[in-house]
């Protein structure tokens, strides 16, 4: 594996490592404030879940090629 592959891998891997970062935090910060906020919270947090697994599943299939 070429040096450049190698780095730009492991930017890779930094950013989803930070990403998952932020979303155990935003879900640690929470704090109950109504059906309301729940809703809006659970709706952004799903959002940011799925674009997480997508950029996952995204590395995994770029390092078997």
């Amino acid at each position: 594996m070429e040096a450049a592959d190698r780095t730009s891998r492991q930017k890779m891997v930094n950013d989803l490592e930070q990403k998952n970062i932020v979303l155990k935090n935003k879900l640690a910060d929470y704090k109950d404030e109504g059906p309301d906020k729940w809703t809006s919270f659970k709706t952004e947090f799903s959002h940011d879940m799925d674009a997480l697994g997508k950029a996952l599943k995204d590395f995994t299939l770029n390092n078997k090629k």
